[in-house]
């Protein structure tokens, strides 16, 4: 399992999220049918793809592809390669009642890119303790994760969280959201002793 769902996705069309503060990610994507960025990145596909390295295809190249539709609004951050998000044209939020924990949404060539928090309320690059925090229970992780964050989606890393067990009848972040969005599995599992 890579990820899960928390509430409904945003009803808007075109529209991004940003990976980190220097990466916008391919992983939740809305573009309306011939929207340049996906024919783009898919025609920049067969020039970058490197089967050794990380990401090639991904982060990097929607990235890319993406400051190619807004010059000027992603510069570069040196020589290699990176990008900033920093100066793409900040709007008011698309929802007035979001958590204020959430940064504004960016707009670049008529899309949407929502801030971090909007996809990934745990960072892959804080490995250790976004982990922990995401598996941990008895702590009250869940009460507070569920108050302070609007995110759409819980991305769990599957490369990083495969190894992860969390027995079944604690508060943790991942057990409370799969109680509420996969309630039948999480029965089976808990009648079971099992871990999810």
């Amino acid at each position: 399992m890579d990820a899960l769902t928390l509430r409904t996705l945003p009803k808007i069309p075109d529209y991004i999220g940003q990976l980190d503060e220097r990466q916008i990610s391919g992983a939740v994507v809305a573009l309306t049918k011939g929207h340049s960025l996906s024919q783009n990145i898919v025609n920049a596909i067969p020039k970058v793809f490197d089967p050794y390295q990380c990401c090639t295809i991904g982060p990097e190249l929607v990235t890319s592809v993406l400051g190619e539709l807004c010059p000027g609004n992603i510069s570069d951050a040196g020589t290699s390669g990176s990008q900033t998000l920093n100066n793409l044209n900040t709007e008011r939020s698309l929802h007035p009642n979001d958590n204020p924990y959430i940064r504004q949404t960016k707009i670049c060539s008529g899309i949407t890119v929502f801030p971090v928090e909007s996809f990934y309320p745990f960072s892959f690059e804080l490995e250790g303790l976004q982990r922990f925090l995401m598996f941990k229970s008895g702590r009250g992780y869940w009460e507070k994760f569920s108050k302070s964050s609007n995110a759409y989606n819980l991305h769990l890393y599957n490369s990083l969280t495969h190894k992860e067990k969390v027995a079944v009848g604690g508060d943790s972040v991942l057990e409370e959201v799969m109680k509420r969005n996969c309630p039948e599995v999480y029965h089976f599992l808990s009648k079971s002793d099992s871990f999810i």
